[in-house]
């Protein structure tokens, strides 16, 4: 059986995921990263490309973020924090 709140690309918790949290968590702040016109990759080069695009930036969103913070893929090119 797939776990259904985790992302199958990035392997990041999904919007079902965070979704849960909020529900269950008190005061916190998030971080909502955007990423503009992330579809001209994806017509431009294929999805194949942008898939890749999305888990490098997964790598490198984790790389950076705080030891001690939850980050999510909420939908396609947007990611929690």
């Amino acid at each position: 059986m797939k776990n259904t709140t985790s992302d199958l690309l990035t392997n990041l918790p999904d919007n079902r995921a965070l979704i849960t949290k909020l529900a269950t968590a008190g005061k916190v702040n998030y971080f909502l990263l955007n990423i503009d016109n992330f579809s001209s990759i994806n017509n431009a080069y294929g999805y194949h490309i942008g898939d890749y695009v999305l888990v490098e930036i997964t790598k490198y969103l984790n790389i950076f973020k705080l030891p001690s913070s939850e980050m999510y893929r909420f939908c396609s090119d947007r990611f929690v924090l």
